[in-house]
């Protein structure tokens, strides 16, 4: 008899993160703050010059890229992130916080948001603010899994 049921993914799987990604980060790691800054800054004007699709999976690279790193290294990076922020635009600002949400909704696993969360204070005050609304605990699509499964719901 053979089962219809998939198994389940690692929820603690993070996927892949680009090596030559990774090594820049941990390179301006070891800059000072200003040039950390100016290399933020680089990244925030590479990610807005990118078609909303691509931008968002660049944001996405981002955002699992620090979660690769040790979370003192990605503390560094994200508030370097935000220094950079104020120096922009308020509408650059708004597209890129838009193409941010859409990434952190639509691309990480929720157990990426809560590592991410623990990592860059913005994003958990932004979440505090209700700037973004909360995101739901438990995905729908895990009640039709276990239901599919068999499970009581």
């Amino acid at each position: 008899m053979s089962s219809n049921v998939f198994p389940a993914p690692a929820s603690s799987t993070i996927p892949k993160t680009s090596d030559t990604l990774l090594a820049r980060y941990k390179r301006q790691l070891r800059l000072r703050p200003d040039q950390l800054r100016e290399a933020s800054l680089r990244r925030i004007h590479y990610e807005l010059d990118l078609p909303a699709d691509e931008r968002q999976r660049a944001i996405l690279d981002r955002l699992r890229a620090w979660l690769a790193l040790e979370p003192k290294e990605a503390r560094s990076l994200a508030v370097s992130f935000k220094d950079a922020l104020r120096l922009i635009s308020a509408d650059e600002k708004n597209e890129l916080d838009e193409s941010e949400r859409d990434a952190v909704y639509n691309a990480l696993t929720f157990v990426e948001f809560e590592q991410l969360a623990a990592l860059v204070p913005s994003l958990n005050k932004t979440h505090a603010d209700g700037k973004w609304p909360m995101l739901p605990l438990v995905s729908p699509y895990a009640f039709i899994a276990a239901a599919m499964s068999g499970a009581s719901v």
